[in-house]
């Protein structure tokens, strides 16, 4: 089976855990709900071979599928993650790493 191009514009239905992870990061509450307020729901994502570019707001993240977890910057913070094919073949998964390296 071919693997989808998700290339297109989206708009963001939800976000799960976001203030958890978040508050995990170290990020206080006034910034939590600040990030959730001017959060974008409008999302750009082009989709070329294994590179993956998506565009939401202030946020603007590349990522290789497959390929190594990326450090990444949000309000001034820094936590690592990566993109990946699900084990069905057609959707893809972010993973996104705590200080500690969990997920």
């Amino acid at each position: 089976m071919a693997k989808p191009n998700f290339s297109g514009v989206y708009s963001l239905k939800s976000s799960e855990n976001e203030d958890a992870f978040l508050q995990a990061q170290g990020v206080g509450w006034v910034l939590r709900k600040a990030a959730k307020a001017v959060g974008s729901k409008r999302v750009v994502v082009e989709h070329v071979d294994d590179i993956l570019k998506i565009k939401a707001g202030l946020v603007d993240l590349e990522y290789e599928i497959g390929g190594e977890a990326i450090p990444t910057r949000f309000m001034g913070f820094e936590f690592t993650d990566g993109c990946d094919w699900h084990s069905d073949g057609v959707s893809l998964c972010q993973t996104k790493c705590y200080k500690d390296g969990s997920k």
